[in-house]
């Protein structure tokens, strides 16, 4: 019996540490495709932030894991381009105001915890900005327009409206979600008008849940895909990359640009 729990004890510890090299691999291969990036849109003396489109998801890797994002967006590259590095914050008050209910996870606490790391010292000197409303128009880029008119007609003047049995909507709920995809929409407006090289989007509720036809997992519209859509469509970028942080995995991104192969989205669920 000892034997075989050491043979079992063994198996289980060989598993993870394979497991663990492939997170590892597949983390290695997002840089690599970042930098490659970097490297032609230097030698070439392009606007190097057109290759980096997927802002939200990338400074989702800044704040979860600044060491990698360090790598796929280096200093020195814009330091070579003669330009400084300059990260925008965008935000708004409905997202601390968009409440699914006591004790749910996706609570106003969370955005609260994120605008107080954002109170340090160290954030000091990132320029701030409102979070505009999304227009219906770039939101169809991505959701059927008949699900975006249906939702917000169905934002209540009091209590709750239940979507799904994980996700409702408060009368601050419409707002809320129309000015997270709308800091989406224009963190990418003024990094392509060379205002910012980055930005960070500090909104809720969350998005990659979402799919086309109908919000989910705590998510109403797609925000992140909504600014993918807002990046190829209004500033012709070719090709686009989702890179995706989460414990879930990213089904309405992945439902979204499934067809699409200019889009490249990778989850790391």
């Amino acid at each position: 019996e000892t034997a075989a729990k050491r043979r079992w004890a063994l198996f289980i510890r060989f598993f993870m540490g394979v497991q663990t090299l492939v997170n590892f691999a597949e983390i290695i291969g997002m840089i690599c495709i970042f930098r490659k990036a970097e490297s032609r849109a230097f030698k070439s003396r392009l606007n190097c932030r057109l290759h980096h489109p997927c802002y939200y998801s990338v400074h989702e890797i800044a704040w979860c894991f600044p060491s990698v994002y360090s790598a796929i967006i280096r200093r020195d590259v814009f330091e070579k381009l003669g330009r400084h590095m300059t990260t925008l914050v965008f935000g708004h008050q409905s997202s601390a105001e968009h409440d699914m209910g006591p004790g749910h996870p996706e609570r106003p606490e969370r955005i609260l915890a994120v605008q107080q790391a954002l109170d340090a010292d160290r954030f000091k000197d990132l320029e701030r900005r409102e979070a505009p409303q999304a227009t219906v128009d770039q939101i169809a880029r991505v959701h059927h327009r008949n699900y975006v008119t249906k939702l917000l007609d169905a934002v209540p003047e009091e209590g709750r409206v239940q979507i799904d049995p994980d996700t409702s909507m408060c009368p601050e709920s419409g707002e809320a979600a129309l000015r997270a995809s709308g800091a989406i929409v224009a963190a990418i407006d003024a990094i392509a008008a060379g205002e910012a090289n980055s930005a960070f989007c500090a909104v809720r509720p969350p998005g990659h849940h979402a799919e086309p036809s109908r919000g989910m997992g705590f998510c109403l519209f797609n925000n992140v895909a909504i600014g993918v859509e807002h990046a190829r469509k209004a500033h012709n970028l070719e090709r686009v990359a989702v890179v995706d942080f989460d414990v879930h995995h990213g089904n309405g991104t992945q439902a979204a640009f499934w067809s699409e192969p200019n889009v490249l989205f990778a989850s790391s669920h």
